[in-house]
This record gives C-alpha cells, sequence and structure tokens, in this order.
C-alpha cells in the first residue's frame, strides 16, 4: 500500500535517518503539503469574489499591529508559491540538522 512513499522514504533512510525518523519526516511533509493545498482551495472563493481577506489587515491599527500592517500594506509575504517553497526548503533543512 505505501509503495509510492517507498523510494522517497528509502532516501532518508540512506542518508542518514533511522527508519522511524524517516516515516515521521514523510509523513510531516505529507501533512503540510495537504493543509496547504487545502488552505489554497478554502480562500479562493474569497480570491474570486473579492471579497475582505487580508487586505483587512491594512486597516488595523499600526501601533498594535505594525508588521501586520506592514505586511498588508506592501503585499510582502503574499506570493502563495514562495511561501510554499519557503516551509518546504525550512522543513527539509530541519530534517537534516537532527541528523
Amino acid at each position: 500500500m505505501d509503495r509510492p512513499a517507498t523510494p522517497s522514504r528509502s532516501a532518508r533512510v540512506r542518508a542518514g535517518f533511522p527508519v522511524g525518523r524517516a516515516l515521521s519526516a514523510l509523513n510531516a511533509l505529507t501533512l503540510f503539503v495537504i493543509a496547504h493545498a487545502t488552505a489554497e482551495v478554502d480562500i479562493s472563493p474569497v480570491n474570486a469574489a473579492e471579497a475582505p481577506g487580508s487586505g483587512e489587515y491594512a486597516e488595523l491599527d499600526p501601533a498594535e499591529f505594525p508588521l501586520l500592517v506592514q505586511a498588508a500594506r506592501t503585499a510582502q509575504g503574499t506570493d502563495d508559491g514562495a511561501r510554499f517553497d519557503f516551509a518546504v526548503e525550512a522543513l527539509i533543512t530541519g530534517y537534516a540538522a537532527t541528523l
């Protein structure tokens, strides 16, 4: 049943991960990908309808939420692809640090 995951897990074991840790890493990465995809689907109707969304953060009090307001007003951190790539790289880098 887990044949699709076997090559990925085998590569982790060859890289030095114990079998259990390799499976945990694969599960964590898989769950991240599924959760990210689910979140993207959930916000699609908001984006399509141009309904209020994260743009509302730009209207918050900058004295109370300076970083959130700055990010919202400058569109920093809004590229979904870049955010996904960053998170996957961070996960993999973190896994490698545990070896």
